[in-house]
C-alpha cells in the first residue's frame, strides 16, 4: 500500500476490518429489508449502502487519489432502485470497497497534503477526506447496527475482525 506514515496505513487497516463488519452486517439482514424503512426517518438499507459504499468510501478515496472528488451522490437513488436484491446490494457494497482500494494504493503523502475539490464545493486536504471518510463510515455502520437489532438479527460482534472474509482482514 502506498498510503505513507503509519497513521494513515493504520487508519485504512482499520477501516478495511470495519468495512468487513459491516459486510457481516449486511449479509444478515433478511432480504426483504433491504428496500423498506426499517427505522422511520433513516435511510433504507440498500439507500445507506448506496451512500456508504458508493459515495463515502468509493467516490472520495478515489478522489483523493485523481486529486478531485466527484460524487454520485445526486444520482444515489437510481442507484438504488439497480440493486434490486440482498445479492445485488452486497456485491454492490464488495465492489465499491475493492475500487476503493485500488484507488488507495495511488495515495501518496503528495495526495494527502494537497488540497481536494469537490462536487459538493467542498475543498480540504487528501488527509482531511479520509478523515471524513473513517468518521462517515463509523457513523452509518452504527446505523446498520440499528437496523439489525430493529428486525430482531443479532449483529456480529463489533470487534470480531478474523471472522471476515479475507479481503477485509488486515493484510
Amino acid at each position: 500500500m502506498q498510503l505513507t506514515g503509519p497513521q494513515t496505513t493504520r487508519t485504512w487497516l482499520e477501516l478495511r476490518a470495519r468495512y468487513g463488519i459491516y459486510v457481516r452486517l449486511l449479509e444478515g439482514l433478511p432480504s426483504d429489508s433491504f428496500h423498506r424503512v426499517v427505522i422511520r426517518d433513516m435511510r433504507t438499507p440498500a439507500e445507506l449502502v448506496v451512500h456508504v459504499s458508493g459515495t463515502v468510501v468509493h467516490d472520495i478515496v478515489r478522489g483523493i487519489a485523481a486529486g478531485r472528488i466527484e460524487s454520485g451522490e445526486p444520482s444515489e437513488s437510481e442507484f438504488v432502485d439497480a440493486l434490486s436484491s440482498k445479492k445485488h446490494v452486497i456485491s454492490f457494497a464488495r465492489e465499491s470497497w475493492s475500487d476503493a482500494d485500488a484507488a488507495a494504493q495511488e495515495i501518496d503523502d503528495a495526495s494527502l497534503m494537497r488540497l481536494v475539490g469537490s462536487s459538493w464545493g467542498i475543498e480540504l486536504s487528501g488527509a482531511e477526506w479520509l478523515t471524513v471518510v473513517f468518521d462517515e463510515f463509523m457513523h452509518h455502520r452504527g446505523q446498520l447496527f440499528a437496523y439489525s437489532r430493529a428486525l430482531s438479527v443479532p449483529p456480529p460482534s463489533m470487534w470480531q475482525f478474523a471472522e471476515n472474509e479475507a479481503p477485509f482482514r488486515d493484510h
